[in-house]
């Protein structure tokens, strides 16, 4: 054989630029005690179905999701997914739910030599062998099953099986209440494997819950997966859980809007108005409908990639019964009341004899430097994220970034480029008017007294520079950009003169 050739020449292959960062899917994400859900574990769904088939068509969770991908938007989007993340207040035991088990008793009482195994965080334990030939019913199967994996002692002692009648399932629970890593089951080598017979084939795992504050459960859910861009509850949530929901959404700096309920025969709430990104829509909860997922279902619809996607949160209709407070609908008075307190509803206006019902008025809680808008806060949603994960990209895929005029001008075209999409989709708006005072902010921010012309006129200002820090006592290197731009804000009404000669 010859000397192989590259020992003079060898050529490594391979694809370059390849640092794709992910953005977020801006969908809805809704917090369930559904034992279906792991604690903050997040479960994806892309259609209702899916959604009922886990929860159960009469559940919350499912209405909830009939709701959320049964709208078309005015661009003719919908929204492809909605996620589950399970949170429980006190400590939850671990279970095994299975799916639809064989209801013939037959088909259990002729297994004489089940051994089933069970693992708790990896470590597996098996039972003695069972008889099932005694059992009379299913219920008696699941005694004899619950006697067996009982007896194994340790985590599994004092733990219960059942079988649901209505259901057609087996669930096993074990008697401590704690939160494991990893739960699984499977046959344990006896001469009759029962494990499809009762729908243990693949059931789902609910691994336990230490117990959370919401608080503490939002800061652990989020981060395993913030893949989301807006977030509720179930109702009867409490008033307090919902408030620090709240609280702790205005840390965020505009990542997630939360939406919230409020009962509408209470009068306007004024419990959120100063936290950002809470979303209040006063609504009649003696109805099985969900007029605050209106917010969190715009969003999930719109399409940030098409050209002049973005659009105004009011005047979005749903199949929704418009809001009446007492046996009347909402007035002029009433929605002014509401519309102090930044509260939104869906309400119906009337002309011609016919009633127009809408999503009103778009509204946001937060102080006077937060965006109020839905829409504007949406927009931004998507913006941050759009350009953080190019920035992102642009680190991992480069060799280097260099702290110099070249390094400067990588991260100028990656963000020109998040820019250029935002001019397209209309997060950015051009030629809208800007006041004296934000002329003068625009030039105090930028350094720049003429600034805001090149704002007003094509819609942003956008700026970087290199320059040295310190950390923990060594100079490093960090781009700076700022971005300003003209937001998208929408009419809300139109006022006209008709001047007849």
């Amino acid at each position: 054989m010859a000397i192989d050739f590259s020992k003079y020449v060898d050529i490594t292959s391979g694809v370059g630029g390849t640092g794709g960062v992910a953005s977020r899917d801006l969908i809805g994400r809704i917090f369930t005690p559904n034992l279906y859900v792991s604690d903050n574990k997040a479960v994806t769904f892309t259609s209702a179905d899916q959604v009922g088939e886990a929860f159960g068509t009469t559940s919350e969770e499912y209405l909830r999701a009939v709701f959320y991908f049964g709208f078309i938007g005015k661009n003719i989007t919908s929204a492809r997914k909605l996620s589950y993340v399970g949170w429980f207040k006190t400590a939850t035991p671990p279970r095994i739910i299975g799916g639809t088990a064989n209801t013939s008793l037959g088909a259990y009482t002729s297994k004489t030599d089940v051994i089933l195994t069970l693992s708790i965080d990896g470590t597996p334990s098996s039972t003695g062998s069972l008889d099932l030939s005694v059992a009379s019913n299913l219920a008696d199967v699941a005694s004899i099953l619950e006697a067996g994996i009982s007896a194994i002692g340790g985590a599994y002692a004092g733990s219960t099986v059942t079988y649901d009648a209505i259901a057609k399932n087996f669930t096993w629970e074990s008697a401590l209440a704690a939160k494991i890593s990893t739960l699984a089951v499977e046959d344990g080598g006896g001469v009759d494997d029962v494990i499809a017979t009762m729908g243990w084939t693949n059931p789902t795992y609910f691994t336990g819950s230490d117990g959370d504050t919401v608080t503490d459960m939002l800061i652990n859910s989020t981060s395993q997966s913030n893949n989301f861009g807006s977030f509720c509850f179930l109702r009867g949530t409490t008033d307090a859980d919902l408030l620090a929901a709240s609280v702790w959404n205005t840390t965020n700096n505009e990542q997630f809007i939360f939406v919230v309920a409020t009962d509408a025969e209470a009068g306007a709430n004024d419990d959120y108005v100063g936290n950002a990104g809470t979303a209040v829509t006063a609504v009649d909860l003696t109805l099985d409908e969900y007029p605050e997922m209106c917010p969190m279902i715009i969003l999930a619809s719109t399409d940030y990639s098409r050209r002049n996607s973005v659009v105004n949160y009011m005047f979005q209709r749903f199949d929704l019964t418009p809001l009446s407070i007492g046996t009347q609908l909402m007035n002029t008075a009433q929605s002014d009341a509401f519309d102090v307190k930044r509260n939104n509803y869906y309400a119906a206006t009337q002309t011609a004899g016919q009633l127009v019902a809408f999503y009103q008025r778009g509204y946001l809680c937060g102080g006077a430097t937060d965006a109020s808008d839905q829409n504007v806060f949406a927009n931004e949603i998507w913006l941050k994220d759009a350009a953080g994960a190019a920035i992102l990209s642009l680190l991992l895929a480069l060799g280097k970034v260099s702290a110099n005029t070249e390094g400067r001008g990588q991260l100028m075209a990656v963000l020109q480029s998040i820019v250029d999409a935002a001019l397209n989709n209309g997060t950015i708006s051009v030629g809208k008017p800007i006041t004296t005072e934000q002329k003068l902010f625009i030039g105090q921010i930028t350094g720049d007294d003429l600034a805001w012309h090149q704002v007003q006129n094509i819609g942003y200002w956008l700026e970087a520079k290199v320059e040295p820090y310190v950390l923990n006592d060594l100079t490093e290197w960090r781009a700076v950009y700022t971005l300003v731009y003209s937001k998208d804000d929408d009419i809300r009404k139109v006022e006209g003169s008709h001047v007849l000669i």
